[in-house]
């Protein structure tokens, strides 16, 4: 699709979105209002009558702020950030929705909001890579990783040693450290997209960390990883892929590698 042809078709998914989302605030409204006036009505059989519960008069709001934020969701969804966003990023803006920090359900902000993610495209997906290239390079970036002789100060090698990654569970199974295991599902994320693979990002797991979950601290491997978790915490992942990798570093090394990747996954 052409760029023009990008545009047009997020020109038309914003006016969409945002006529269907104004139709039902205007019903929430009209049907909100006859409530009220049954509620007066309702009053002829004593002053604490109510024909719809609620601690509020008129609750109406919390309704709307609940589908307002449902909706800026979906618009997000349907550009497919969360596939390519780095995940603080995601976090961050998945706070502002729910914090109520957003503008409001505008044609025009909708329409500024498509287009700016479209545009920044390239960026967005730099920064899932940085960090999850980050988290692949312990030797560099963490001290207390450096004389594990996988791990390359500089670059990434054939495998990585990465420590305080792995928990016993009480069935003395394998499972990933709650502080580690966003870092770990961006890496895999990160390797899906750079193979040009969907991945689902409604899960709170990925095909790594479930293969590391269920291994039971045997060897085992996924499309990208081949892995070996122990009971000291680490974790070894060796890469079967050495052309994402080498794709992976180029990228984090210069921002114009993504230029004219295909954006076709975002509508």
């Amino acid at each position: 699709m052409s760029i023009l042809g990008k545009e047009l078709a997020i020109r038309q998914t914003a006016h969409e979105l945002v006529q269907s989302y104004q139709h039902i605030v205007e019903r929430i409204n009209f049907y909100y209002d006859r409530l009220v006036e049954l509620s007066e009505e309702a009053k002829v059989f004593g002053d604490y009558v109510r024909v719809f519960d609620s601690y509020s008069s008129d609750p109406r709001n919390k309704v709307i702020d609940s589908l307002t934020k449902a909706a800026w969701c979906r618009i997000f969804d349907i550009l497919g950030v969360r596939k390519v966003m780095a995940i603080t990023k995601w976090d961050q803006l998945a706070k502002d929705i729910d914090e109520g920090r957003m503008p409001p359900l505008t044609e025009e902000n909708v329409l500024n909001h498509m287009l700016a993610y479209v545009q920044n495209f390239q960026t967005i997906s730099r920064e899932a890579c940085l960090a999850a290239y980050e988290t692949l390079t312990p030797g560099k970036i963490h001290r207390w990783h450096a004389d594990y002789k996988s791990n390359k100060h500089f670059g990434i090698g054939k495998m990585v040693v990465l420590t305080g990654f792995i928990e016993t569970t009480w069935s003395n199974g394998s499972d990933i450290s709650h502080f580690k295991r966003d870092d770990l599902i961006e890496v895999d994320r990160v390797f899906h997209n750079l193979d040009g693979q969907n991945i689902s990002v409604d899960s709170y797991h990925s095909p790594l960390v479930d293969a590391i979950c269920s291994s039971k601290f045997q060897p085992g491997q996924t499309n990208y990883f081949a892995f070996q978790a122990y009971h000291n915490r680490n974790l070894h992942l060796r890469f079967l892929r050495p052309d994402l990798v080498e794709r992976l570093v180029r990228i984090c090394a210069d921002p114009t590698v993504l230029a004219g990747s295909d954006q076709s996954v975002l509508f």
